[in-house]
């Protein structure tokens, strides 16, 4: 009985670590991977239905209150772009677990997203929850805007109907 009370136990405390097991992605891993990559303030998080463009195997199709079929979704203000158009998203979705690699969002906190281009984020994918004024979140902006620069030269450099740059 004794050991059984210990499993139990096991299984509801440590959820997040028996599914979720993410690689360390670097900043510049997920940057590259990500197809918007914003700094955001949460407006508001629901749980709701997942909606029909996101039910292309991340989530499986509503039947009845199947609770997988539901994820979180929060609106945003977005505070900075560092790459793509994240100003076209309604809203970023993440699983309602952690245990499913979920990020854990709440209102009125800054994250920094890297969002797939229907705006799904998680933990695997680099997103995280940052402090304003944080001497980490004051790296992280210094590597994404050097990173969002090292983008706009490689596109500029990759367009031949771009002006060239003065040589000095």
């Amino acid at each position: 009985m004794k050991q059984l009370i210990i499993l139990i136990t096991a299984f509801v405390c440590c959820e997040s670590a028996l599914a979720c097991s993410c690689k360390g992605i670097t900043t510049t891993e997920s940057y590259s991977q990500a197809s918007k990559v914003f700094r955001a303030r949460i407006e508001s998080v629901d749980i709701v239905p997942a909606p029909k463009h996101l039910r292309d195997g991340r989530w499986p199709l509503p039947s009845g209150e199947n609770p997988k079929s539901r994820v979180v979704q929060a609106s945003f203000e977005l505070l900075e772009t560092y790459k793509g158009s994240p100003q076209l998203l309604d809203a970023v979705y993440t699983h309602r677990s952690v245990a499913a690699c979920g990020l854990s969002i709440y209102d009125g906190s800054e994250y920094v997203f890297f969002a797939d281009a229907e705006g799904v984020v998680d933990l695997c994918n680099g997103s995280r929850l940052v402090w304003p004024d944080s001497k980490e979140n004051n790296e992280l902006t210094k590597s994404l805007k050097l990173l969002m620069s090292q983008q706009l030269d490689n596109e500029e450099t990759a367009d031949p109907k771009a002006p060239e740059k003065p040589r000095k």
